[in-house]
């Protein structure tokens, strides 16, 4: 109900790339409530929420104070009573603006962020809590490292209330980064070889033979700002 909220709240309410975020990891008690052990500011991609763009599909635009959550991969938004709730139907969203930063949508992917524009490809990333280590409790309650747990409950609710975790141990969180491509056309792919080939159709085999030779990997960030730029030089 809150997510539905927000298509009426939002039409009448009226810097480089840089993450704040590192490689801290975060430990989660099987009683701990998760806010209290991450961080809002490790939670959130910015400090604040701040005053944001959202471009509709067809065309309309509406504006309110925005902030991406890492913790349940949601965009939300402060409306007019104070409270934080999370966008609604992303399907109808074709783009949102938070200052220079860009964001698209992908039912698959979630929401991306751009980190880089080469004609006719944007580089962009999508940033989300994962499972690094988990332990199940052992003898006399202790926690024990030697099997991950893979069942537990959500800790967010389709409307972005997030519920506590109910564990049988500790689970170790940190922030993964993926990397992905969006053509002229908006459509968002995972960064792969596959991708490039849709991409730039007619370099395939020089960009075939670049990656080869400069062992480019699609998981690092600097060696695909490298292949693009390429592939952007050779396809103008």
């Amino acid at each position: 109900m809150y997510r539905l909220l927000f298509l009426i709240c939002i039409y009448f309410y009226g810097n480089h790339f840089s993450f704040s975020q590192g490689n801290e990891r975060f430990r989660i008690g099987s009683d701990e409530e998760i806010e209290k052990a991450i961080p809002a500011n490790e939670r959130y991609r910015f400090e604040n929420f701040r005053q944001g763009e959202v471009l509709f599909q067809n065309g309309t635009q509406a504006n309110a104070r925005l902030n991406y959550n890492l913790l349940i991969e949601e965009m939300q938004f402060v409306d007019i009573t104070g409270d934080t709730m999370s966008l609604a139907d992303e399907h109808l969203i074709k783009r949102i603006k938070l200052g220079e930063n860009i964001f698209y949508y992908d039912e698959k992917s979630g929401f991306v962020e751009v980190i880089g524009d080469y004609t006719p490809v944007k580089l962009s990333i999508h940033q989300k809590f994962t499972t690094v280590n988990a332990e199940k409790m052992g003898a006399y309650g202790q926690s024990s490292a030697v099997s991950s747990i893979k069942t537990y409950s959500s800790y967010s609710t389709s409307n972005g209330q997030r519920q506590n975790l109910k564990l049988k141990g500790d689970v170790v969180l940190a922030i993964e980064s993926i990397f992905y491509l969006v053509d002229q056309n908006n459509r968002i792919y995972k960064a792969n070889k596959s991708a490039i080939r849709k991409i730039f159709p007619e370099q395939k085999q020089a960009i075939q033979e670049y990656v080869k030779q400069e062992a480019i990997d699609f998981n690092d960030e600097e060696d695909l700002k490298k292949l693009l730029q390429y592939s952007s030089e050779i396809s103008s």
